[in-house]
């Protein structure tokens, strides 16, 4: 059994005991759902989760979807960008915003302490939510399903001038370190049945999306 207002997700890291909240209650969901801006205007929603466990502020990302149909902004960035970098900079929109309501650092002072997570095989594509003969395309990329491992990406925030400042750092030797593995993939892909797709153009196969980013320089 699970506790009352408790999610098991794909993967849980570390400290199984303490599994990420379900946002049934607050949303008829089981993420909360956050609009956040990525690239040049495009408005994402971003399904999540939380958890505080193992000393760690954890957001665990589900999928992301364009917020608006016929969006040339997004359809530009889903062309552009692979699904480990949306995520990437999803990431950090995420942590910035706090829609998570992390206790924020002390002026002048940082937290090591903060963890994205989210399974290690992803599928993008474009799909239809509207008719064959004038079609609304929508954009997304979700987790795939029958993984066994997590995919971390560890954060430090910081706290200067009233605003939150955001930069991944590297594991240390005694965290969870993602170990990039090009196969793990391999054989695993999305059901229509199971994101709800409607005739996408773009397959259904999953890529991996671990392994180290590097720092964000904007």
């Amino acid at each position: 059994g699970r506790a009352a207002g408790s999610l098991i997700t794909a993967c849980i890291p570390d400290c199984p005991d303490v599994p990420f909240d379900d946002a049934w209650n607050v949303t008829g969901q089981r993420f909360f759902e956050t609009d956040v801006e990525i690239g040049t205007g495009c408005n994402i929603k971003v399904q999540w989760t939380k958890r505080y466990a193992c000393g760690k502020y954890d957001v665990f990302i589900d999928r992301i979807t364009s917020s608006n149909m016929n969006d040339p902004a997004c359809a530009f960035c889903f062309a552009r960008f692979n699904t480990a970098e949306l995520l990437r900079m999803v990431s950090f929109k995420l942590l910035e915003l706090n829609p998570m309501r992390f206790p924020d650092p002390r002026e002048g002072e940082c937290n090591p302490s903060y963890r994205v997570v989210k399974g290690p095989c992803w599928g993008k594509h474009r799909f239809n939510n509207s008719s064959f003969d004038q079609p609304d395309w929508m954009h997304r990329a979700i987790a795939c399903p029958t993984q066994s491992t997590c995919c971390i990406d560890h954060f430090e925030v910081c706290y200067q001038d009233g605003k939150r400042i955001v930069r991944q750092r590297m594991a240390e030797p005694d965290e969870i370190q993602n170990i990039p593995n090009s196969q793990i993939c391999n054989g695993i892909s999305l059901t229509p049945g199971a994101v709800d797709v409607v005739r996408p153009e773009d397959g259904y196969d999953c890529r991996p999306v671990c392994g180290p980013m590097p720092p964000r320089n904007d």
